[in-house]
């Protein structure tokens, strides 16, 4: 067997926390293969998760097991950003979101060319390890182009099979046409231009725009501030019809799933500079909903679709157009979110023109959403993505599953 660390976000509430499980839950298909040791690391101030029944136990179970040996692995699965990458095994794997703009600093590259494979969920994310214009120098004072050269397998997210909680009542809406976003407020979800636009198109309509956010925890300090953040956006609207409501706070993936099937939330609307993936927007797809974003970045893998005999892919969402442009000077972060990267900017008229679209086009649009829906339990199926997964794992260990090959040939032999 392979012994497996895996060091990970695997207990959080985020994108990479959902990432870390996809991997271990890939891992524990094969348990004939994979002898697998879990160390859980917090990632920033997301909460961790208390409520995964027989999961949890399972997750628990597998940081027990590290905690209790003291020997060495045979394989190591990172799943963070590349700058906190080890060589913890003699072969090293890493697994990221990458960055949601266009490039990553030349950090990230480095320390990524140190591992035997790179997994990423998205075609965005491989592009942004990919550029060239990139200089480093040596300790001998020479300067030399950096060049990304690790093995890369680009594995998108599975669908989830979650049995969703009926919210109709839990969450009252009084309109009958709801557009929801779910987002962290910063400078990258672009929140504030979205209700603008978004008042400004129905100001005097009974529409409603459902804003599940948060700045940083799910605390009431941060409800408090995510309120007035909402109240100073909509203050030059006094007059307006339609309806903001703010949603707050932790939600079960029962919840989740239950949100995106509210009968009175019919589509999905999204104006972020920039998305690793996606995954709220992955979940909105495979719920069904009718789906506008901008036509750039990680979501671009699910979004569209390959049609048999055709070599362009079908759009199906409503695409807004976009400028490419540099990030803003407050978005920028050291070691992470290049000074010089840019990202997309959705255009207002755009926006407004989307939206108008979902809500005048329902139908045709709810359509077009049931058929993505259709084929995305097709193609990212739960098993399908984990034996991509684990196939992706087995390629640079070969030695490792070839000795596995062989007991067992020896053993039906007997």
């Amino acid at each position: 067997m392979i012994k497996v660390f895996v060091r990970a976000p695997l207990l959080s509430r985020s994108g990479y926390g959902e990432h870390a499980r996809m991997i271990v839950d890939a891992l524990s298909t094969r348990p004939e293969v994979f002898d697998i040791y879990c160390d859980p690391i917090n990632w920033g101030a997301t909460p961790w998760i208390t409520d995964f029944g027989h999961k949890r136990k399972y997750y628990d179970f597998l940081t027990a097991k590290k905690h209790n040996y003291k020997g060495t692995y045979d394989l190591s699965i990172q799943v963070t950003i590349p700058p906190e990458f080890k060589k913890y095994a003699p072969i090293n794997i890493g697994v990221t979101a990458g960055i949601e703009s266009d490039r990553v600093s030349p950090a990230w590259i480095q320390h990524a060319n140190l591992m035997d494979l790179m997994i990423v969920t998205s075609k965005h994310a491989h592009a942004g390890f990919l550029r060239k214009d990139v200089k480093v120098q040596l300790p001998n004072g020479q300067v030399q182009e950096l060049l990304y050269s690790a093995k890369t397998e680009v594995i998108n997210y599975p669908v989830k099979y979650v049995e969703p909680e009926d919210l109709s009542e839990k969450i009252s809406l009084k309109n009958d046409y709801n557009f929801l976003t779910v987002a962290q407020w910063g400078p990258r979800k672009n929140v504030s231009a979205l209700i603008r636009w978004f008042i400004e198109e129905f100001h005097n309509e009974e529409v409603g725009l459902v804003l599940k956010a948060n700045k940083a925890k799910n605390c009431m300090a941060d409800r408090m501030l995510c309120t007035d953040m909402v109240k100073q956006v909509i203050a030059p609207y006094p007059d307006k019809k339609c309806s903001i409501h703010l949603l707050h706070g932790n939600m079960s993936e029962e919840e989740m799933h239950g949100l995106y099937l509210h009968p009175k939330i019919k589509s999905y609307i999204t104006t972020t500079h920039g998305e690793g993936y996606g995954l709220p927007l992955f979940e909105a797809a495979y719920s069904g909903m009718p789906i506008a974003a901008p036509g750039w970045s990680g979501h671009m893998d699910f979004l569209c679709i390959s049609k048999e005999g055709k070599k362009n892919r079908q759009t199906m969402f409503e695409k807004i157009g976009y400028d490419v442009k540099p990030i803003q000077e407050g978005a920028a972060w050291e070691g992470v979110l290049e000074k010089d990267s840019q990202w997309c900017y959705a255009k207002e008229h755009k926006t407004k023109s989307a939206m108008r679209k979902l809500y005048k086009d329902y139908k045709a649009k709810k359509n077009t959403a049931e058929k993505l829906k259709e084929s995305l339990f097709e193609t990212h199926s739960e098993d399908i993505i984990q034996k991509q997964v684990v196939d992706a794992i087995l390629k640079v260990a070969p030695d490792a599953d070839s000795n596995w090959v062989s007991k067992i040939t020896e053993v039906a032999t007997l």
